[in-house]
Order: C-alpha cells, then sequence, then structure tokens
C-alpha cells in the first residue's frame, strides 16, 4: 500500500476521533516527500490540540499462506524536537485477538526509517494489520507521525535482527541485546564512534546467546552498533 491517493485506501478503515491523514506534505516535518519516489501520498496523523487517542488505520485481511518467513515492512517518519513524544502502536491481527508488535514512542530524525516485524509467530493463515496514534496530552503538537509503502511479505531465508538495544552503560563499557528472527546461533557486531562507516568499526564474533558485553569505550563518546545473523557459511542477513 503507497497511499498513493488523497483518501482513505479501498478496504481500509480509518477510525477513532480524528482519522489519518493522506497528503504530499505534513506539518512539524512529519515527511518532507514521501518515501516512494513518486511525489504521491503518505499517510500521517496531525497532532493538533486537543490530544486524541485511538487514531487507527486498518488494513483489509491479507492471505499469508503462500509466504516464506512473512513480515510486515514501512517505512515511518517520527521527527520532532521537544520531549512529549506521541506513541505509534503497530499491531496484527492472528484470527482471534490483536497482538502489538511495537509501540513507538521516539524521535528517529528527519528521514525515513524502515521498519521490519516477523510474523511467524502469529500462527494464523488471514491477518490484518493496524497503526493506532495516541497523542501525548502534555504538549506534544509538534510530533506529527507519518507511514509510507507497507508491504506484507517473505522475508530473507536469513532475517536481519531487530529491537538493538544498550542496557546497563557504565562509563567505559555498555552491554549489547537484540532479538533473533531466525534460527541463527552466530552474530556478527560491529561497533563505532557515533557516525562511523559499516565495515570500518570494531567487530565482535558472538555464539549462542543473542547478546554480548563491551568494554574499554572512552568515556563521553556516543556511539553506534550493528548486527548480522550468521545462519550459515553462506547466509547472512542484512
Amino acid at each position: 500500500e503507497t497511499f498513493d491517493v488523497a483518501a482513505t485506501p479501498s478496504c481500509w478503515t480509518n477510525t477513532g476521533v480524528e482519522n489519518w491523514l493522506f497528503t504530499t506534505s505534513a506539518t512539524y516535518g512529519a515527511g518532507s516527500t514521501e518515501h516512494t519516489g513518486n511525489s504521491g501520498y503518505y499517510a500521517w496523523v496531525d497532532d493538533s490540540e486537543p490530544s486524541n487517542v485511538g487514531t487507527t488505520l486498518t488494513s483489509p485481511l491479507i492471505d499469508i499462506t503462500g509466504l516464506t518467513n512473512p513480515r510486515l515492512r514501512f517505512y515511518l517518519w517520527s521527527n520532532s524536537t521537544i520531549s512529549t513524544l506521541d506513541t505509534l502502536i503497530v499491531q496484527a491481527f492472528d484470527g482471534t485477538s490483536w497482538v502489538t508488535l511495537d509501540s513507538i514512542s521516539q524521535s528517529l530524525g528527519a528521514q525515513w526509517q524502515e521498519m521490519n516485524y516477523y510474523l511467524s509467530s502469529l500462527a494464523a493463515s488471514t491477518i490484518q494489520v493496524r497503526f493506532i496514534i495516541n497523542e501525548n496530552s502534555a504538549g506534544s503538537y509538534q510530533h506529527d507521525v507519518s507511514i509510507d509503502d507497507i508491504y506484507v511479505e517473505s522475508g530473507p531465508t536469513c532475517p536481519e535482527p531487530s529491537n538493538l538495544t544498550p542496557t546497563g552503560m557504565t562509563t567505559t563499557g555498555t552491554s549489547l541485546g537484540w532479538t533473533e528472527n531466525g534460527n541463527a546461533t552466530q552474530w556478527s557486531v560491529e561497533y563505532g564512534p557515533q557516525g562511523f562507516s559499516p565495515g570500518t568499526g570494531t567487530f565482535v564474533s558472538v555464539t549462542t546467546t543473542p547478546a554480548t558485553t563491551l568494554s574499554g569505550l572512552a568515556a563521553g563518546t556516543s556511539y553506534e552498533f550493528y548486527v548480522r545473523a550468521i545462519c550459515s557459511a553462506t547466509d547472512s542477513s542484512a
């Protein structure tokens, strides 16, 4: 779904006190242009007062029986200079109940971010997905959120790890964790100062458990890290 019309797409539903909007531009930097690159539309929610919750965009039923390692992929623009942020909740319906895949309340920078969620744990042949915006009542009117280019598709044979999270940070070290979305038991971790070019950082090989600890880091320095799953000698993830 690329949202290239100025209306709720056919077979989708738009519910709540307010609606998702479909335009070629949004306020407060919530996507300066749509992701597809054809000067079309994208979906966004205008976080103006009053602050509403439950603004929901729901897909039609989607048959995933023909997909291998099915996943939901879409692009998110969530950028704000204030600290009171809205929340985007991503859910999938497994035929019985709505399952929360993610709850995002972050400013991710002035760019489209690719989001991936693997669906094999739903154990359903037909699903729906929905996107819910809950606005923060504490003056978050400058945090408009946009989505574009939604896919439900077959994932790669060796899916990339997700939910990369640092924990237990100290002056010179941190623990790193992530979610394995396939069957890998080996991962390659690369880290370096914030903004480093992947391929030029420090590599750490991790086996058995999707977690590792770094030490000897420079105090007062921001770092970034990347993780690649190693599924076999000839198959690794992005």
